[in-house]
């Protein structure tokens, strides 16, 4: 960096008046430069090839006290003493005079002053971190690159140490249910909306769907398995499911009783009044009754009933060949086999019994019967229990004739 700005050169013009050579400027006074400034100054440049006006000696100084710099001589064409360099050093700030005496032919002419003011030097750093562009304020300009940018005005030097960082732009979409955290920032939201979060750079966009959470829950109770239209599971045993469909959170509050299944199978005449559900069928069929998890069923046979009745009179017993017994008083009996019934009226009469003994001559009548008998036998009639014997004996008619 040139800290010298203003190399800013004298013009000191020789000319003579009431026998005097003097020196004169046309430049700039008072000059300002900074501390630490070296510059050439030179008078009548403008003759003699720039060697100074022929003949002249130049004397120069700074006169103002606290000049702590040099001055070298000697510095124009041919080493002439119109020219010389000043290095003002560590001349604080403040404003000096440079004094130039022209000497021509023994006279000294009029000295000339250049009031040279010195300013302090004043240098500033600014570090920046900007994303994409920055527009120092300093010069207007706008970068978009990473690096050291000066600015000098005067004596102040603006120094701009900048780094562009790209910029990293992202959105992330998310629908939750009643709230939301964001990583990002930690904050937890609870309604919709477009959240953005700045680090450096980086730009986080959070797209929040906000729904509100619906629950509900069903209580089932089932026998052997469950088959769940939300899920289209089959469960086979007791419990609480959940299924969660976004923000709906449906559960399965199940009980899976075991299943019992009992058959009875019954035959019946006419009609069956079945106990476990007090109904009275009277055509054959299967019958179930559900209750609960426990499914009864009837195998019903229902036979129209047959009735027989016999009437019976016996004397002493009678032995009823339709169930085997003998029975040996009247009444009335019955017995059902199936749903035959079979009736036995019966009648007993206590037996008689008579006998007559008969001896006859040729033939015999028997008024009992009406029968005539002619041989000799034993016969017998009944009528209902009544036995009547006829012992018989027949002898043959003798006939004798006396003359």
């Amino acid at each position: 960096m040139n800290r010298y700005l203003y190399i800013l050169p004298l013009l000191l013009l020789a000319w003579f008046a009431s026998g005097r050579v003097m020196a004169q400027t046309n430049g700039t006074d008072p000059q300002v430069v900074c501390v630490g400034y070296i510059g050439a100054y030179q008078v009548d440049y403008t003759e003699n090839s720039g060697a100074g006006t022929i003949g002249s000696t130049y004397s120069w100084s700074v006169i103002t006290a606290g000049f702590s710099g040099f001055i070298s001589l000697n510095q124009g064409p041919g080493l002439s003493e119109n020219r010389v360099i000043i290095d003002w050093g560590a001349t604080p700030p403040g404003v000096y005079q440079v004094q130039i005496v022209e000497t021509n032919a023994g006279c000294d002419g009029q000295p000339v002053i250049l009031n040279v003011q010195l300013l302090p030097i004043a240098n500033n750093t600014t570090t920046i971190t900007a994303c994409d562009t920055y527009t120092w304020a300093v010069d207007g300009n706008t970068y978009n690159a990473t690096g050291t940018y000066t600015f000098v005005n005067g004596c102040n030097t603006e120094t701009l140490e900048l780094t562009i960082t790209p910029s990293a732009n992202n959105t992330t979409t998310i629908t939750a249910c009643d709230t939301y955290t964001w990583a990002v920032d930690g904050n937890t939201y609870n309604a919709s909306g477009t959240y953005t979060f700045v680090n450096g750079c980086n730009t986080e966009t959070l797209d929040l769907t906000i729904t509100p959470s619906a629950n509900n829950t069903t209580t089932i109770t089932a026998c052997d398995s469950y088959t769940w239209a939300l899920d289209g599971t089959t469960y086979t045993t007791s419990g609480t499911y959940t299924f969660v469909n976004g923000c709906n959170t449906e559960t399965l509050d199940l009980t899976i009783t075991p299943s019992a299944n009992n058959t009875t199978t019954i035959t019946a005449c006419d009609s069956y009044t079945w106990a476990v559900d007090g109904n009275t069928y009277n055509a054959s069929g299967t019958y179930t009754f559900v209750n609960g998890c426990n499914t009864e069923t009837l195998e019903l046979t229902i036979t129209p009933s047959a009735n027989n009745t016999t009437t019976i009179t016996a004397c002493d017993t009678y032995t009823w060949a339709v169930d085997g017994t003998t029975y040996t008083s009247s009444g009335t009996y019955t017995f059902v086999t199936a749903c035959n019934t079979e009736t036995l009226d019966l009648t007993i009469t206590p037996s008689t019994n008579n006998t007559t003994t008969i001896t006859a001559c040729d033939t015999y009548t028997w008024a009992v019967d009406g029968n005539t008998y002619n041989a000799s036998g034993t016969y017998t009639f009944v009528n209902g229990c009544n036995t009547e014997t006829l012992d018989l004996t027949i002898t043959p008619s003798a006939n004798n004739t006396t003359t």
